[in-house]
Order: C-alpha cells, then structure tokens, then sequence
C-alpha cells in the first residue's frame, strides 16, 4: 500500500520516497475538485493493479489544500 499526500498540484511525493505526476489521474483530479474518490482496480504506472482511493484535505475554512490518495497493491489470488 502507498499512502500519498500531494504537496503541489502536480508532484506528489508517497511515504516509500518516490515523487510522481499524477496531475493527469482521474483520483487526483476528483480530490482537488472537493470530490472524495474509489474506483474499480486499475493499472498503475509504476506496479501492476492498484485501487486507488482519495480525498481532499482542507483548512480551518473549508479551501483544498492538497490531496491524500492510498493506492492499495492487488495481488493475484489462485485458488486450487
């Protein structure tokens, strides 16, 4: 799982220390229009299927002032 907050409108940076544009992603986007996010599995651009969940993070008067995104890893389940 990455836990991400953005910092700017554009880089983010996650908590294993990576920095990625996701200014382009639907979740992202979503966020900073007030809108919280959850989506169906999708592919990631850095490792395989995720499902991203995100929300905005507003001051004391209620103005975005970045976005909070978890990515959670889905992982292959086989069964026998």
């Amino acid at each position: 799982m990455h836990l991400v907050f953005a910092i700017e409108r554009e880089n983010v940076w996650s908590t294993d220390g990576n920095r990625l544009n996701v200014a382009d992603q639907p979740y992202f986007q979503s966020a900073l229009n007030g809108k919280p996010y959850v989506t169906e599995p999708a592919v990631s651009r850095v490792d395989n299927q995720l499902f991203p969940f995100s929300v905005p993070i507003y001051d004391n008067q209620k103005k975005i002032l970045s976005v909070c995104y978890v990515h959670v890893l889905m992982l292959p389940v086989f069964l026998t």
